[in-house]
């Protein structure tokens, strides 16, 4: 599915954790979409009923977006366009490939893009739109209402060591939101990182740079878990950690040691 009526789509922003610069700062969050370029006119993923719309807006202002639901239980928000070009209206019921406006720069944009994001009405219950846009998955049969049953314990737990569900407290939310038993899923998290956890005094053979580059990731949590998992690497590597995001550097391919 495309939320872009174009031959070809390309990813600017991709879902999770990312550094970026906004207006001249550096800014760290966690991206509960996907950012797209290519083509102009934004179009329906699947059959829907418009839930709210925002029609009217300026770059590092107000931005304008289209919010669907569907009947798999998701919803669908388009967001950052073009100002007066929204041309439907809540209430409206759309088809699949229907056009909903054209891509633009409003809102919180440094250029045009558009943000496009799946949840259950609220962005603590985001999931990943890249599978469903690129690789095919299916999306108009999908339902959640029985996602809890879909993945197991230790599949979870291994997903938020990769940061795919963020930290606490959106991680709390999105879980439970998704129909999971969040202390299960975070105790099984505390006893994968524990078994973890690197030897007292390493010998000088460590890979500061791979424990960089993981910890970034989210393979080690954050806090005293982070802390717990590292040992008596926390402090370099954390040192290490917070230079890189200083400096913009988050992807595995380009972190680096000062």
């Amino acid at each position: 599915m495309k939320p872009v009526n174009a031959s070809k789509l390309t990813v600017t922003s991709k879902f999770g954790p990312r550094t970026y610069t906004y207006r001249g700062q550096k800014i760290s969050d966690y991206h509960k979409g996907i950012d797209l370029i290519g083509g102009s006119e934004i179009i329906a993923v699947a059959d829907g009923i418009v839930t709210s719309i925002c029609n009217s807006g300026v770059q590092y202002g107000q931005a304008c977006y289209v919010r669907l639901k569907h009947n798999n239980g998701w919803q669908t928000l388009y967001y950052h366009l073009k100002s007066g070009s929204v041309c439907v209206k809540v209430g409206e019921s759309v088809k699949k490939g229907q056009k909903l406006g054209i891509m633009g720069a409003t809102g919180q944009a440094t250029g045009v893009h558009l943000h496009f994001q799946i949840d259950k009405g609220s962005s603590s219950s985001a999931i990943d739109p890249y599978d469903y846009i690129f690789n095919g998955k299916s999306f108009d049969g999908e339902n959640t209402s029985n996602q809890s049953s879909n993945k197991s314990i230790e599949e979870l737990a291994k997903e938020v060591i990769a940061g795919k569900w963020g930290n606490n407290p959106e991680r709390k939310q999105r879980l439970e939101s998704a129909g999971y038993d969040y202390s299960k899923v975070q105790a099984r998290v505390n006893e994968m990182l524990a078994g973890n956890n690197p030897k007292p005094n390493p010998t000088p053979s460590v890979d500061i740079l791979t424990l960089v580059k993981k910890t970034i990731r989210g393979d080690f949590g954050n806090g005293e878990a982070r802390k717990k998992a590292l040992g008596s690497n926390y402090d370099e590597v954390q040192r290490q950690v917070n230079l890189n995001l200083k400096a913009g550097l988050t992807r595995w391919d380009n972190i680096k040691l000062f």
